[in-house]
């Protein structure tokens, strides 16, 4: 059955399922008290969920000299404001993402690109200090690499399908590793890619793990497709308000994330 989110809605209210398969809505004590179920791993794509790829490329990078593409956007830019609330935002986001979860980046980008990007569109914002402070690592997913490459012929799937399945079991592996707690797993992105290669992983280790704490919980937020600088904004602030709640769902949960920042998933 879809459900269908404003920006604050699923923050206040978790709907829980009881063995029976009835539902019951949480009271707002329950809710900010119960745990969430495992242990809880956000894991965030990076091009144009964190970072505005989309805009930077079509709109910003071609309104600046050659001489100005590879620094730090300043000023004098007409989009410095729109960029430096954006970033603003994206601090709020990880801020809150880390006090619910563990937070790890997964990208498709090679490292070059996501420190230039870092380093340059998040005026007001010391992103690669932020990410340091809070613990947050990168992980990078090489669908260049000659294991990708030859995996994806042999099975005809595209290469980036195959690099963020190889990155998501990974990363998630060695965050699990040695601990005995349920996989909790959100991947936000605007890609399918990984919200299909989270799905996979999950669905692996539910088969090889049969003895294990819990079957683990794999949940996507999927956001639009190259949004504009302001769609992602307001995405993002989305987010915040919307995490805690997917986070303690004691279930599999799949949504989408619109450009107006309504959250629908089931």
């Amino acid at each position: 059955m879809a459900r269908g989110w404003g920006m604050s809605t699923l923050s206040s209210m978790v709907t829980t399922r009881r063995p029976s398969g009835e539902t019951k809505h949480a009271s707002a004590a329950d809710r900010k008290n119960a745990p969430a179920p495992g242990l809880p791993h956000i894991v965030f794509d990076w091009d144009d969920t964190l970072v505005a790829t989309t805009f930077i490329r079509n709109v910003l990078l071609p309104s600046l000299p050659p001489c100005r593409q590879d620094v730090a956007i300043t000023e004098e830019s007409e989009f410095y404001p729109a960029l430096a609330k954006h970033a603003k935002i994206v601090e709020l986001l990880l801020r809150s993402a880390t006090k619910h979860a563990r937070v790890s980046i997964l990208t498709l980008g090679n490292p070059t690109w996501f420190a230039k990007s870092a380093a340059n569109y998040f005026p007001g914002c010391d992103m690669l200090a932020l990410l340091e402070e809070l613990d947050i690592q990168t992980c990078y997913a090489d669908r260049d690499s000659e294991l990708v490459v030859m995996l994806s012929n042999q099975k005809g799937l595209d290469p980036g399908h195959v690099a963020k399945v190889s990155a998501f079991s990974s990363c998630l592996k060695r965050f699990y590793s040695g601990t005995d707690q349920q996989w909790n797993v959100l991947s936000v992105g605007d890609s399918i890619v990984e919200r299909d290669a989270l799905k996979e992983v999950v669905q692996k280790h539910n088969q090889v793990s049969v003895d294990g704490p819990g079957e683990a919980l794999g949940k996507t937020l999927k956001l639009k497709d190259h949004p504009s600088l302001d769609e992602l904004t307001t995405q993002v602030s989305a987010l915040s308000s919307s995490l805690e709640g997917i986070i303690k769902l004691p279930y599999k949960y799949d949504a989408v994330v619109d450009e107006r920042g309504r959250v629908t998933g089931s």
